[in-house]
């Protein structure tokens, strides 16, 4: 049982490295928190790794097919519309928090789940959610 989801995405960075290592440590932690990357899917069917800021992305906001698109040399977007488990949308939400103290100012993420709507605004490393 799920939900579908529509997310905006649009992040700069100040630091890909620091972003990507905090997506990374987040992945190591799977188990422990009880979830299901399906890494072995991405990487064997759709060929995203775990290397690079892009890839991590599209692991955790749903840019899989391609959706993940570059709007400078600093900055990603990602409009992507998913299904998956109910318990997706605070992972997308954990996820986001840890990587905005590496994000510029004005990044930003709409989740759409069912119902509701979250938005994330990054201002001095901090995202102030509005749910």
């Amino acid at each position: 049982m799920g939900q579908t989801y529509a997310v905006s995405l649009k992040v700069g960075f100040l630091n890909k490295e620091l972003a990507a290592t905090a997506l990374r440590s987040k992945l190591e932690r799977a188990e422990k928190e009880h979830v299901n990357y399906d890494l072995d899917h991405y990487r064997d069917e759709l060929g995203i790794g775990t290397d690079k800021i892009e890839d991590l992305l599209k692991i955790f906001f749903g840019g899989w097919y391609g959706n993940l698109r570059p709007e400078g040399d600093d900055e990603r977007c990602i409009g992507s519309f998913f299904d998956a488990s109910y318990g997706w949308e605070s992972v997308m939400m954990d996820a986001f928090d840890l990587i905005a103290p590496y994000l510029e100012d004005g990044s930003e993420i709409e989740i759409y789940p069912d119902h509701g709507v979250d938005l994330g605004y990054v201002e001095n490393g901090d995202v102030t959610w509005n749910c």
